[in-house]
């Protein structure tokens, strides 16, 4: 029996014989995800819930990034272990990567330096659930697995023009106004870089490619082109 936590855009987009949300149990508690683990007694489990949002919503609470992310991974990677959990995987970010790093990102990178100041609090809590895996691996011998989705929208995002994603921020941007977009501007460099569309679609998850640095423009004219497909 297959688990899975968090039902936004990544995990709507995934098949499992459960789909368990946060209104269903909190998973920053042990206690909740305990008895989340003893009622399901799942098999495998694909953890993709988190608290997640946009750059601003980042740097304004960072305190609630850290705590919520940190124990919501913790507690269901250590459940899955006490319950006999044979496979997991849990899901990172983009952000995990330290903000001065040589491109392209490979997984070897991801603990080379700090991440970026503006969204350090959550890449760091990101960033212990590999960690935690890691150690659990070898103390344990599990083969758990964490994956790094970059770049990513689709159904079930965040279009919040507050707290959501450079992308379906400025997608939601585009389809109110078609001009004169006001989109977050700095060295965040996430924002920062597309080259060439590589628009590809894997259930119902829309994938948009970035290749190499470029300007905040240019992504204004890629999503403008995307919102005309």
């Amino acid at each position: 029996m297959r688990l899975i936590t968090g039902n936004g855009l990544v995990g709507s987009s995934l098949k499992g014989d459960v789909k368990i949300s946060t209104q269903h149990f909190d998973l920053r508690n042990s206690e909740s995800v305990k008895s989340m683990f003893k009622f399901y007694n799942p098999k495998e489990v694909i953890h993709t819930a988190a608290k997640v949002g946009g750059l601003g919503s980042n740097m304004k609470y960072k305190g609630e990034y850290f705590y919520d992310n940190i124990m919501m991974n913790t507690n269901v990677i250590e459940q899955a272990r006490l319950s006999g959990v044979k496979k997991l995987v849990t899901f990172l970010s983009t952000c995990v990567f330290p903000n001065e790093v040589d491109y392209p990102l490979t997984e070897d990178k991801i603990h080379l330096g700090e991440p970026h100041t503006s969204n350090n609090a959550y890449a760091y809590a990101k960033r212990m659930a590999d960690i935690q895996i890691r150690a659990y691996r070898e103390q344990y011998g599990l083969q758990y697995k964490s994956v790094i989705p970059t770049n990513i929208y689709g159904p079930n995002d965040n279009f919040s023009l507050e707290h959501g994603h450079v992308m379906p921020m400025l997608i939601h941007k585009m389809y109110l106004a078609q001009k004169n977009i006001c989109a977050w501007d700095g060295h965040f460099y996430a924002l920062k870089a597309i080259q060439s569309l590589g628009l590809e679609e894997r259930g119902g998850v829309t994938r948009l490619g970035i290749s190499a640095y470029n300007s905040l423009d240019e992504i204004n004219r890629t999503v403008e082109a995307i919102s005309k497909i």
